[in-house]
């Protein structure tokens, strides 16, 4: 009965016209993508998809609840299951980088706030899991740009830099090593001493106005493809490139991060469209 009743309110015109506009789902065996309507409970029979997932967080369920009631959403090329569509955090340019490496141009941004990609050619050669004179780069860079920065995002005056930069400015890292060098480096100036700094897993659920992501990787670093964020899925640098809301600065070796390919090509096909390349 109760199942009888979520069809009938789903097959109306007015729900569907107005949930088409905010959500889209898909499943998947594979790499075959599969509608809604065909996510029954057969075809997850076998499907590899982890049981216990399932049960642990709202998304889950909801993601559950598709097999058993027809959502009639938009066919969708995305992987996974219930997209919310609209996206109000980043800027454009920084959300597009997102929207073409990962939502597969679905997304409808709608953020309020102007945004901008910037481009930084890093120096030295990743040695370990870090690049020392990149690190140095960054720093002098921030002093540097501190004055412009706050104009960028429109800062309120009344922060100091200290302040500003606490409350304003992140650094991503893919590598733990380069996140704690990066802290040593900082430590000693009283304006960047309180920036957070992290890899790509301790922003998770994070945002800054400012999100600066070191690569890392220099001219000596080798195949890109094999690039800790260019190995797999693109969920690592999609996360990276989403924590900032206004201004995104990235630090990399252009000609080996914008090879075809890679996902990191986006970040240099987005600094190419803005004209914000240092």
């Amino acid at each position: 009965m109760e199942q009888d009743l979520l069809r009938s309110f789903i097959k109306n015109e007015d729900f569907r016209e107005k949930a088409n506009k905010y959500f889209s789902c898909g499943d998947y065996l594979g790499d075959k993508q599969y509608k809604a309507e065909e996510a029954d409970k057969e075809v997850r029979i076998g499907a590899g998809y982890d049981k216990e997932r399932f049960a642990n967080n709202v998304m889950d369920i909801a993601n559950n609840a598709t097999s058993q009631i027809v959502l009639l959403y938009n066919p969708s090329k995305l992987r996974g299951d219930i997209w919310l569509k609209e996206h109000f955090r980043c800027g454009k340019p920084i959300a597009d980088i997102a929207n073409k490496m990962t939502y597969n141009e679905e997304m409808i941004i709608k953020t309020p706030h102007e945004g901008s990609v910037i481009w930084v050619e890093n120096v030295g050669e990743k040695r370990g899991t870090s690049n020392e004179e990149e690190i140095k780069q960054i720093r002098d860079y921030l002093l540097r740009e501190l004055n412009e920065l706050r104009k960028r995002i429109g800062a309120s005056p009344e922060l100091d830099d200290a302040d500003f930069c606490k409350k304003h400015i992140g650094v991503i890292t893919p590598f733990a090593e380069q996140g704690r060098k990066i802290k040593d480096e900082f430590e000693s100036d009283k304006q960047l001493s309180h920036i957070k700094i992290g890899t790509v897993h301790t922003f998770q659920g994070s945002e800054r106005d400012i999100i600066v992501f070191s690569t890392v990787y220099g001219k000596n670093a080798g195949d890109p493809k094999k690039f800790f964020f260019n190995r797999s899925e693109t969920d690592l640098l999609n996360v990276a490139v989403t924590r900032a809301k206004k201004v995104l600065i990235v630090f990399g070796n252009k000609n080996l991060l914008g090879q075809n390919g890679c996902h990191s090509k986006h970040l240099c096909d987005a600094v190419k469209q803005y004209f914000l390349s240092l």
